[in-house]
């Protein structure tokens, strides 16, 4: 494309489409995934990671790298986005007052948070929350159970019916009497 090329080590249609974005958008854009609060892994696979989903915004040209915007104390001024993936502990009012300069900024933010019942955030406040209700945005502690099973609210934690996995690993010991709301 003009002067510039791309080789691709592979011919499988994946290769192609990257190489082809890369050249039709050559400007590469950072992408942060927040670190430092138990968030999904981006660089060890594992059955909960997002290894793939890294791999996949590479393949479209993002530069994916990581940031602890604790030790940090802000966002860097190359970011385009700031993925916060799951984190287990809640973030700190500082780390939430930098990711809202960020945004101040025009920076984008995606928000992926567990029910809290599945997280360490035990009676925690947690500002990053707090912050989203301020911009309009609410989370739930939402499970989504199968209505169908004879005992829906154990529906999620039935290993004969539905197998062990990791994804539900955590629900296993989940009292959902008094914490889940059912719709």
């Amino acid at each position: 494309m003009g002067d510039r090329k791309e080789t691709v080590s592979l011919a499988t249609e994946q290769d192609i489409d990257a190489a082809i974005l890369r050249l039709i958008n050559p400007e590469q854009r950072v992408l942060y995934f927040l670190t430092g609060h138990g968030e999904r892994d981006t660089e060890n696979q594992t059955d909960t990671s997002l290894t793939q989903v890294k791999a996949a915004l590479q393949n479209k040209n993002y530069i994916v790298k990581l940031l602890n915007v604790g030790s940090e104390g802000k966002v860097p001024a190359d970011a385009k986005v700031v993925i916060v993936a799951g984190p287990q502990r809640p973030l700190s009012t500082d780390e939430v007052a930098a990711l809202q300069a960020y945004l101040d900024k025009g920076g984008a933010l995606i928000v992926m948070e567990e029910p809290r019942q599945l997280t360490q955030f035990g009676d925690a406040p947690d500002p990053l929350a707090d912050a989203l209700a301020k911009w309009g945005i609410t989370l739930e502690d939402d499970i989504i159970i199968d209505t169908n099973a004879p005992n829906p609210l154990l529906a999620y934690a039935d290993p004969q019916n539905y197998g062990a996995h990791p994804i539900s690993e955590k629900l296993r010991n989940l009292n959902p009497s008094s914490r889940l709301r059912v719709r």
